[in-house]
């Protein structure tokens, strides 16, 4: 059973970014961003320059409900 208690969605307040040309406004991903839904079993946060990477083998993805 996956709780009621997670975040459902993130969104961009667009009218509160200075410039799109600035970092990291600028990257197509973020420029384009309103809101994204994220999935309630799981949902990984990445930061730039990391080397975190989870393969559909992984122990620690497998370990999930319904992975």
């Amino acid at each position: 059973m996956v709780s009621k208690q997670y975040v459902a969605e993130i969104g961009l307040k667009r009218d509160d970014v200075p410039s799109f040309e600035n970092y990291p406004f600028s990257l197509a991903a973020v420029r384009a961003l309103e809101t994204l839904e994220l999935h309630p079993a799981v949902t990984f946060f990445v930061g730039d320059q990391s080397q975190f990477i989870i393969a559909t083998h992984s122990p620690i993805l497998m370990a999930y409900p319904d992975a």
